[in-house]
């Protein structure tokens, strides 16, 4: 199974996100009821732990605390929709990104390389190829329909990301939660 390390919205914000997940699973995206099992989040790591047992689990705890332990609270204005193509599609909140945010994802990357693990990212989370984005509906058939779904959502939503999570998917298990200063 995947260890992602995760910067989770505090509550204040996770409320936009949520309605924008209902909005999606009240038009029928079946996919997004999912979502409600974990906070909105951004992720900044994926790895597959099945190659290299607990070590991934080691490193990516020992990389929460560490990184979150010296890292503020960030702030982030999520800017429009967009996804990812393919079929079906990932439809996502992006946001406006942030020199801090960027910093930071590339240094939990190198962290990885540094500890042999690089291989075992994710593709799509290593440094060259982030995209930040909060997912909202992962299996979309009809992009249309989940536009459509989302037409009155105020733009931008502004949110704090508060705390840095070490989560195995699917289902979702948060194995640490590390708060950021600030």
């Amino acid at each position: 199974m995947p260890i992602a390390i995760t910067l989770t919205v505090d509550e204040d914000g996770a409320g936009a996100v949520r309605e924008m997940w209902t909005r999606l699973a009240e038009a029928g995206l079946e996919s997004t009821a999912r979502n409600f099992a974990y906070r909105p989040h951004v992720t900044l790591a994926v790895l597959n732990e099945d190659e290299a047992g607990g070590r991934v689990e080691d490193f990516a705890r020992e990389a929460a605390r560490q990184i979150g332990a010296r890292t503020a609270a960030l702030r982030l204005t999520l800017a429009s929709l967009a996804v990812f193509p393919g079929q079906p599609a990932v439809l996502f909140a992006a946001p406006k990104p942030t020199r801090a945010l960027l910093d930071l994802q590339a240094a939990l990357c190198e962290r990885a390389e540094a500890e042999g693990l690089g291989a075992l990212q994710n593709p799509h989370t290593r440094a060259e190829a982030f995209v930040p984005h909060v997912t909202l509906c992962e299996a979309v058939e009809d992009i249309g329909a989940a536009f459509d779904a989302l037409s009155g959502t105020e733009w931008p939503v502004r949110l704090r990301l508060s705390s840095l999570d070490v989560v195995r998917f699917h289902p979702a298990t948060v194995l640490e939660s590390v708060p950021l200063t600030g």
